[in-house]
């Protein structure tokens, strides 16, 4: 393989790698902290799309979306049924515990990684 192309692919897989969408903290899953709240769990993929898992009745309500990071402190959700009104939210992460902030409500709820 000729040096040139060979710079070029290492440059390719370096960039690759150091790609920041900022969604790595973020992927796993996590659950509502606190004892008075709803059995829901985030679940945030690598790939950019999320399911929220609520458990209030028998039968758990899923949902599908997709979610981006902009910057290190906004949330936002796009549902993938459309019947929703999309989310956006201001986050702080600190350590396993992420906090999600309405900004129309300034109702904030803590969230804990699983």
């Amino acid at each position: 393989m000729p040096r040139r192309l060979l710079l070029l692919a290492i440059f390719a897989l370096a960039a690759g790698a150091c790609r920041g969408d900022g969604r790595g903290p973020y992927v796993g899953t996590w659950r509502a902290a606190g004892a008075d709240t709803l059995d829901m769990r985030y679940q945030f993929f690598a790939d950019g799309t999320a399911r929220i898992v609520e458990r209030a009745r028998d039968e758990p309500q899923v949902y599908e979306a997709r979610y981006a990071i902009i910057g290190d402190s906004v949330l936002t959700l796009q549902w993938i049924d459309g019947a929703t009104d999309d989310g956006r939210f201001r986050i702080r992460l600190d350590g396993d515990t992420l906090r999600l902030e309405n900004p129309a409500s300034g109702q904030t709820n803590a969230w804990v990684r699983l």
